[in-house]
């Protein structure tokens, strides 16, 4: 069911700031994870979740994934919860009730109150960033380019680099730097 915080558990938001600042995530903190892209990109972003999972052993890590990447995470001992979304957009249709269903788990996700919302793209991504925000996390964590959404922790998106790093670049504002040997996708 869906959990309904008492007012004290709700934290005040930060406001937006022009770069990231790192502000250590704490235990027992739920943090999630947005990844809307296809296969790949998905496996791309299981180093981001191990080392998060090693860095934050006491947080819940969750994950919102489409109806064709989150199979991807089946088994993940570093994920505690996937949510799926039915793709609005197949090929050139468009699903009335895939937008409808979107628009439902969007809602319940908000309700849900998580302390970290992060825009799992290895780049600036203005939808990822919006549907970011739109889950209304205490902090949201994108790589954004000048004049796109806010979030409060902003960062600069890489010039360069391998996508699985560029990922884990993404906990920098949680305190959480790049291991010298990154994990491996899984």
């Amino acid at each position: 069911g869906i959990r309904f915080p008492s007012p004290g558990d709700i934290p005040w938001p930060r406001l937006p700031g022009p770069m990231a600042r790192a502000e250590p995530a704490g235990e027992g903190q739920r943090i999630l994870v947005l990844k809307r892209d296809k296969l790949g990109d998905m496996l791309l972003t299981t180093p981001l979740l191990a080392v998060l999972r090693e860095r934050l052993p006491g947080a819940a890590i969750e994950v919102l994934a489409s109806d064709y990447n989150a199979w991807v995470l089946g088994g993940n001992p570093h994920v505690d919860r996937v949510w799926v979304y039915r793709r609005s957009r197949v090929g050139n249709g468009i699903s009335v009730v895939g937008g409808l269903q979107q628009a439902i788990l969007g809602a319940r996700l908000r309700f849900e109150r998580f302390d970290v919302a992060i825009a799992a793209q290895g780049e600036s991504s203005p939808r990822a960033t919006r549907r970011a925000r739109w889950v209304g996390a205490a902090r949201t964590i994108a790589y954004v380019d000048p004049g796109e959404p806010k979030v409060s922790d902003p960062l600069a998106p890489p010039g360069a680099g391998h996508e699985r790093d560029r990922m884990i670049g993404l906990l920098a504002p949680l305190g959480i730097g790049i291991p010298q040997e990154p994990p491996t996708p899984r």
